[in-house]
């Protein structure tokens, strides 16, 4: 199903593919609603998966980030700890 929203009314609506890329009137109000073709929201759907993709990255980084900064932490403490008992 595609989704697209009526402006005057702001209500989400679905439509079958096979209405892609034609206006059709609203149920409600009746105003013309252009259908958005397939490729448009393929187009966005990738636009958010690789926005989720940046944010796994980020992710991994800090995570190796704070794991190498425990490693460190612990190293000195126990180089440190034997020194004073």
């Amino acid at each position: 199903m595609l989704e697209m929203s009526c402006r005057s009314r702001k209500t989400r609506l679905k439509a079958a593919p096979k209405y892609a890329g034609r206006k059709v009137p609203c149920p409600a109000c009746k105003t013309k609603i252009r259908i958005p073709k397939r490729q448009k929201q393929l187009r966005k759907l990738r636009e958010s998966d690789s926005e989720d993709e940046s944010t796994a990255n980020v992710v991994k980084w800090w995570k190796k980030r704070v794991v190498a900064a425990l490693a460190a932490t612990v190293a000195l403490l126990v180089l440190i700890v034997p020194v004073f008992p």
